[in-house]
């Protein structure tokens, strides 16, 4: 049986790759969270704070995605995605391994 924490690492990855994939404008605070790691009291402090995009309408709080992500070090844009060529799976693993905790892999060094 997987971790609580292994299980917060997959859905934050998943969530970043369907964010960088299929773009949307606004994801809820509770999203954001998950895609930051942290607590939603942190989440609410840090857009409180100002430090972090944010649409509202009314007493509803939404993230913008684009500066979040630029905000973490993730464009928008998968790998060699978009234009329907295959993707390279070192490239792919390199891009959305710091979503999930770990370092790019180097496949041609073996690494």
């Amino acid at each position: 049986m997987a971790t609580p924490e292994l299980d917060k690492t997959a859905q934050r990855a998943s969530l970043l790759a369907a964010l960088r994939t299929f773009p949307v404008p606004t994801i809820s605070v509770r999203q954001f969270a998950l895609l930051r790691g942290v607590s939603l009291p942190t989440a609410y402090a840090l857009i409180n704070s100002g430090e972090v995009a944010v649409q509202k309408d009314g007493r509803k709080v939404s993230v913008l995605v684009a500066p979040c992500l630029e905000q973490m070090g993730f464009s928008l844009t998968p790998p060699n995605g978009l234009n329907g060529e295959m993707l390279n799976e070192a490239a792919v693993h390199s891009a959305y391994a710091p979503a999930i905790g770990e370092r790019g892999i180097d496949y041609a060094l073996g690494l």
